[in-house]
């Protein structure tokens, strides 16, 4: 936790945060209802809580942590899985996914403050087919979403959401790479890159499938693919959760899969982007004991650290899924778990 002490006149002010080079709003705070999106408050109302507030958090080890659950009546009617969220502005939102085996091309969109919700169908002759399953990346307003599936196929299209003016962009993707699901794409801090890892295809027939390992590099400005050469690759493997902290792409977990059977991984790779001349992945060996071999988990930074939470791990004894609820953090700085 960081806070600044700053002598400021008694008057009413505007602010937002710079995160990895880019203007962003909390979430959770309050922002004007122009299209600024700045965060307000006065200087004479909140200054004696905001000197209580800037004392320095203290780090309790073995804590429990709270968890609140948030009753939101419309969106229990959905129970949908396969879908993206993303926080764009001061808004949560959310595009497609499976509900009761039907595919969505809906988009919701959550106020954290009160979390109202919103339901709505762009009826845009661009916006994408009802799908889930499928890769988003918010940039700036927009959530810029690739790939998915549907009940007929695999697709790897590409389409924007401007979260402003709710209206869809499709585009036309040159070198594509081969077919896939449950890859990861992220989206490199202060760049206009995005890379594609990994991945699963199976086709309809069941009669082919594969496991993947290999990277690819989406140029946003110009709307294509290049395929990077990169040593000491980890293992194919789908459904793994990747995080940029600064340069560096970190890959947790997944598995791999061969018909029936399911091979589960909880081991973390890294590989620096600075630039993409001789790319060496390693391998980093974690102090400290380490989470279950997972897929299907999530991952988000927080500083230095990755939290990975939940997953399914598969008991090969009886062939049957196991749901987590656990929740760890790894520190990229000294390589532990905790």
């Amino acid at each position: 936790h960081y806070y600044a002490d700053i002598k400021l006149p008694s008057a009413a002010y505007e602010y937002k945060f710079m995160v990895d080079g880019m203007w962003a709003v909390d979430p959770f705070r309050a922002v004007t209802a122009d299209a600024h999106f700045n965060h307000t408050f006065n200087l004479a109302s909140v200054a004696k809580r905001a000197r209580k507030a800037s004392m320095e958090l203290g780090f309790v080890p073995d804590a429990k942590l709270p968890v609140t659950e948030i009753k939101v009546p419309t969106l229990e009617l959905f129970k949908i899985h396969g879908h993206s969220m993303n926080v764009v502005g001061s808004k949560i939102w959310i595009f497609g996914g499976c509900c009761q085996s039907s595919f969505l091309g809906s988009m919701i969109v959550i106020s954290p403050h009160n979390f109202s919700t919103e339901i709505f169908q762009v009826m845009d002759p661009n916006a994408p087919e009802q799908l889930g399953f499928h890769k988003t990346i918010t940039y700036g307003q927009k959530i810029l979403m690739f790939g998915g599936h549907n009940e007929g196929m695999v697709l790897d299209r590409y389409s924007a959401f401007d979260t402003i003016s709710n209206s869809w962009t499709s585009c036309v993707i040159k070198q594509m790479p081969q077919k896939r699901e449950m890859f990861t794409l992220n989206h490199k801090p202060q760049s206009t890159v995005a890379y594609l890892f990994g991945g699963y295809f199976c086709s309809h027939d069941l009669e082919y499938e594969q496991n993947f390992n290999d990277l690819h590099a989406l140029h946003l400005d110009t709307m294509c693919f290049e395929q990077l050469s990169a040593n000491n690759a980890p293992e194919a493997r789908c459904h793994h959760t990747a995080e940029f902290i600064d340069a560096s792409l970190y890959v947790f977990g997944g598995m791999q899969i061969s018909g029936n059977a399911k091979i589960c991984f909880n081991d973390v790779h890294a590989l620096n982007l600075q630039n993409h001349d001789a790319l060496a992945w390693t391998k980093v060996e974690a102090l400290g004991e380490k989470p279950r071999p997972r897929y299907g988990h999530i991952m988000l930074k927080l500083g230095s650290n990755l939290i990975v939470h939940g997953g399914t791990a598969f008991d090969c004894s009886t062939a049957t899924n196991v749901y987590m609820w656990d929740l760890w953090a790894f520190n990229t700085k000294n390589y532990s778990w905790s």
